[in-house]
């Protein structure tokens, strides 16, 4: 039998982008689907949004009651009722051959008798007119290079821990239901920012993970989402851990519950999350809400005592210095120069 895919959709107030949502579900080559609408007590009419489209394998479903996002989304996520769940946001669109590419992945493992736990494919990233983000989601960071194919628990671990920012996004990421199931959900609310990047760990603790090297999704950059509104509030808070920091933490804990992690992955880790430091204490100087050179100090500090060795390599050592002593405006024109080479980057490796 062909895979079959529960796609979710939490929603609060979008019923203006639902409607390309749910007609790029409507237009995809696999037709084994559902798509589960979940609205967290919407003040906008989305029930009549989804009544426009009369297709039995579309859900819609209103809760009584207000939560957190994250909350939403496993609550939403817990309606599915086939073996693979994938979420899809309101303002993001499935090409017409993602659901098709990632069922052909399924199927082709399911004879084998380790279960897959993971299947996910690159996506372009969109502003609100559809032009390319890139410049936007890359900045400093470039594109992380991830091998097509098939990847164990290691493999995977050692791919999340890269220097760079994923070709991926959550929406383009089928999670087999068995493992939320026995892993807690979706989301975990505990991880709070980075819960997207927690997941991609956690579920691939429990089997191997197939990589579409195919932009199959396009997610929309927007600077009013939840998760650009949180950054800014960790900038500006009190929160001696990057969002990214939590996460990574979470998700060693499962994989040390699961398999046996050497001292070198761990080692690995602690390097990731020193460089997340080292990126936000630029980020202290040049973004809204940033706490200038006394949160750039800060993080620096961080750095230092998560990975002495990496903060000490001669690319960040300059970059905690400049960080600290080099003029705000010069320090943007850097980040425009960085953000421009690794769009170039990303589009070259396309």
């Amino acid at each position: 039998m062909p895979a079959r895919i529960s796609i979710f959709t939490p929603v609060y107030n979008d019923a203006d982008w639902l409607p390309g949502a749910i007609e790029s579900v409507l237009a995809q080559t696999h037709d084994d689907w559902e798509m589960v609408i979940g609205d967290n007590l919407s003040t906008d009419d989305v029930a009549a949004v989804v009544a426009h489209y009369d297709d039995p394998r579309i859900r819609y479903h209103r809760w009584q009651t207000h939560v957190r996002i994250d909350e939403n989304f496993n609550r939403t996520a817990a309606l599915a009722r086939h073996e693979w769940v994938q979420l899809l946001c309101a303002d993001d669109r499935l090409h017409p051959g993602c659901l098709a590419r990632i069922a052909k992945a399924i199927d082709a493992w399911a004879e084998d008798a380790e279960r897959l736990s993971m299947v996910l494919t690159a996506c372009r990233r969109v502003d609100e007119q559809g032009r390319s983000a890139d410049h936007i989601w890359y900045g400093s960071k470039r594109p992380l290079p991830v091998s097509p194919g098939v990847h164990d628990s290691a493999s995977w671990f050692k791919v999340l821990l890269g220097d760079g920012n994923p070709p991926w996004n959550v929406g383009s990421v089928a999670v087999a239901r068995w493992v939320l199931e026995e892993s807690g959900g979706f989301f975990r609310p505990e991880v709070g920012l980075s819960a997207d990047v927690e997941l991609s760990f956690r579920a691939s603790a429990y089997g191997p993970v197939v990589y579409i090297d195919e932009p199959l999704l396009d997610f929309m950059v927007r600077s009013d989402a939840d998760n650009s509104i949180r950054l800014l509030q960790n900038r500006s808070g009190d929160d001696e851990r990057t969002p990214v920091e939590v996460a990574m933490l979470a998700g060693l804990n499962v994989h040390r519950h699961r398999r046996d992690v050497s001292s070198r992955e761990r080692r690995a880790v602690h390097a990731a999350i020193a460089r997340t430091h080292l990126q936000r204490a630029a980020q202290h100087r040049v973004l809204d809400a940033g706490k200038g050179r006394a949160g750039a100090w800060r993080d620096i500090r961080a750095a230092w005592g998560w990975s002495p060795a990496t903060a000490i390599s001669p690319y960040n050592l300059a970059y905690s210095l400049a960080a600290v002593l080099a003029p705000r405006g010069l320090l943007e024109r850097v980040q425009r120069r960085l953000a421009g080479r690794h769009v170039r980057e990303a589009q070259t490796s396309r």
